[in-house]
């Protein structure tokens, strides 16, 4: 069994397929979003988020992401940003 410490997972850098299977069963394409979202009382905005989305509109960003995402609004928030690019 492999053991990941949390410090390694925070400095992961996946690779992403380009295409995922959506839960319409259509394909969805990687793409990079800007996502904007209320953190403690402000609002924060995400460029570049890596997602897919289907030709049905439907959008879903991996888990691994949408860990980074609260990391990146924590930081934004406590450096008093109102943008942070993804990385």
């Amino acid at each position: 069994m492999a053991v990941a410490r949390k410090s390694d997972l925070m400095h992961y850098d996946p690779t992403y397929p380009n295409t995922f299977e959506c839960v319409c069963g259509r394909e969805a394409k990687l793409t990079k979003k800007d996502v904007s979202t209320r953190f403690k009382g402000e609002t924060i905005t995400i460029k570049n988020v890596p997602s897919y989305e289907c030709s049905f509109g439907h959008i879903k960003t991996a888990r691994v992401t949408r860990v980074r995402i609260k990391s990146l609004l924590k930081e934004a928030y406590n450096d008093k940003l109102k943008e942070i690019d993804y990385k």
